[in-house]
């Protein structure tokens, strides 16, 4: 069966081309594969004639049990992908499976070794991956037989934040609360911990293949598992270009609403602290005039309103820690983001940007050294991600004096010294 092909309109009549909602929507289906073509080009539109003006690429969606056997073996059925003349291949799945990852390696690249999972520069916990690993072997590609070429492929995965979403029905999501992605590399989870449902720690898996062909595996709960990779109107000159810029949306997009939520339960928090130290300062007042028949009373209602003070306190501090989480995971965004500019600069220009190389690789890639106009674009947008991501460093750490200041204010104050 050769499923249908969709295709995927720049724009939408009425469409909001804001954030998430710019990217068009497909399906999100665990038994699903989609395959995706998007044309070469630097205007983001379509180039084959007026009738397809307002089409950017297309997309078939292959169900995953006709592409694997047993053994786990992937086989990239013909008519895969969608026609297109030439252009950057996606194969996006719903769930970060690492057998179904190595299959997918194997079944576009044959010799490319399994051991890109097995690099020292990847870190792992309990089913969740992230960091850079690259490959360049001068074996043969699939694709390429009988000629002989290098085979690059670069695997990196950078955590980032999203709002909690429902995961689909029956399957354990690839994503973590904020206390499990701090605990992750912890062989005894603390049991004392509480889960954080506002906030959750989504990973995605992007596999590069010689510059025109990329696998994705998202979290099956991420908002961004049923959106299409790239935006309409994103610049599209090759495979290295559209990797970061599919970065940068899996990073940036969903934190907006992850880290506005984060906020409001911060401040719904504070304003709950702040109104059992008023009722603990009314039971107070209330215990102290108390008459003997009505002392048992009030100092029963001065006890309970303590351990409300007391719970909200532990609730508060438990904030600031998920928010410690979520400066450490941003300073990891940034440290990887440096990685995968260094790889850039080492692998396309060594001699223009390495002159005076230090603690480096200077080497050429294959496939992407002489991709210059490419290399260039996606190494600005790197340095511009890092800025950006240093920003949003800034405003969080922000955030988390803010919280200190109110939980000294509460421990200075005169109901804690009365204690």
């Amino acid at each position: 069966m050769n499923p249908e092909t969709i295709k995927i309109p720049a724009v939408e009549e009425g469409a909001c081309l804001l954030h998430l909602t710019g990217l068009p929507l497909v399906p999100r289906d665990t038994s699903k594969a989609l395959f995706f073509s998007y044309p070469f080009n630097t205007t983001g539109t379509e180039q084959a004639g007026e009738e397809d003006e307002k089409v950017v690429g297309s997309f078939k969606a292959w169900p995953v049990a006709e592409l694997f056997g047993q053994p786990l073996i992937m086989k990239l059925p013909d008519g895969s992908f969608p026609e297109a003349k030439t252009g950057i291949k996606i194969i996006q799945f719903t769930g970060c499976d690492e057998s179904k990852a190595k299959a997918l390696m194997k079944a576009i690249a044959e010799k490319v070794p399994d051991s890109i999972f097995d690099s020292d520069n990847l870190d792992r916990g309990k089913g969740f991956i992230t960091g850079i690993s690259l490959r360049e072997s001068l074996r043969e590609s699939v694709r390429t037989e009988p000629e002989q070429k290098k085979l690059l492929t670069l695997f990196i995965s950078i955590p980032h934040l999203g709002p909690a979403a429902q995961p689909l029905q029956g399957v354990l999501p690839h994503s973590k609360t904020l206390q499990e992605y701090r605990f992750m590399q912890t062989p005894a989870f603390p049991p004392t911990a509480v889960p954080d449902e506002i906030v959750r720690v989504y990973q995605t898996w992007f596999l590069l293949f010689d510059n025109d062909t990329i696998g994705i595996f998202r979290s099956e709960d991420d908002k961004l598992a049923d959106r299409a990779p790239l935006f309409p109107f994103q610049d599209r000159r090759g495979g290295v270009q559209a990797l970061v810029h599919m970065l940068s949306s899996s990073i940036t997009i969903t934190e907006r609403t992850a880290l506005k939520d984060f906020r409001q339960k911060a401040t719904d928090l504070e304003w709950k602290l702040w109104s059992n130290i008023q009722a603990e300062r009314t039971a107070i007042d209330r215990a102290a005039a108390a008459t003997p028949t009505e002392k048992a009373e009030a100092e029963a209602s001065l006890t309970t309103a303590r351990s409300q003070v007391e719970f909200s306190t532990l609730l508060f501090e438990r904030t600031m820690v998920d928010l410690s989480t979520i400066l450490r995971l941003v300073r990891y965004q940034i440290q990887k983001l440096e990685e995968l500019l260094r790889v850039i600069q080492n692998g396309s220009m060594p001699r223009e940007w390495n002159k005076h190389p230090r603690n480096s690789n200077p080497f050429e890639i294959d496939g992407i050294a002489h991709e210059k106009e490419q290399t260039k674009d996606a190494h600005d947008t790197l340095k511009w991600m890092v800025e950006e991501r240093e920003k949003a460093l800034a405003q969080i750490n922000a955030l988390n004096q803010d919280l200190e200041g109110v939980l000294s204010r509460v421990r200075i104050s005169d109901l804690y010294l009365m204690r």
